[in-house]
């Protein structure tokens, strides 16, 4: 038995707000993920794209994400192995720029570099 599975999801924010003492501020984010999902009896292949833009009208780069999971789990079911790698293409920093008529500001964050992970899991 094999099962093929395509899955997406699509987000768009826009947010428009006002204080009292300034003008109409307004953003809008994009947010798309997309997983591939490949299924037989024993064994089960994902790979999944995340991607974010968190200022469309902005030129704050947008980031993307990709992660791969594989697993195989024995004929009997009692051990299932996974080999997951988090990150593939090593995004080390998300940068974020923001500029209004008062001020302008960057902020920097630190992201989790691409690992590697194999796990064996039992059931007794």
């Amino acid at each position: 038995k094999k099962n093929l599975n395509l899955v997406n999801e699509s987000i768009f924010q826009n947010n428009v707000f006002k204080s009292d003492l300034s003008k109409k501020n307004a953003f809008s984010t994009f947010q798309n993920n997309f997983k591939i999902n490949y299924y037989t009896n024993n064994f089960g292949f994902t790979l999944s794209q995340k991607y974010f833009n968190p200022e469309l009208k902005s030129n704050n780069k947008s980031i993307n994400f990709f992660d791969l999971i594989a697993n195989y789990t024995q004929e009997n079911n009692k051990i299932e192995y996974e080999f997951r790698l988090q990150n593939l293409f090593n995004n080390k920093f998300y940068i974020q720029k923001n500029s209004s008529d008062f001020s302008t500001s960057a902020s920097s964050q630190q992201l989790l570099e691409r690992f590697a992970l194999f796990s064996i899991k039992f059931k007794l």
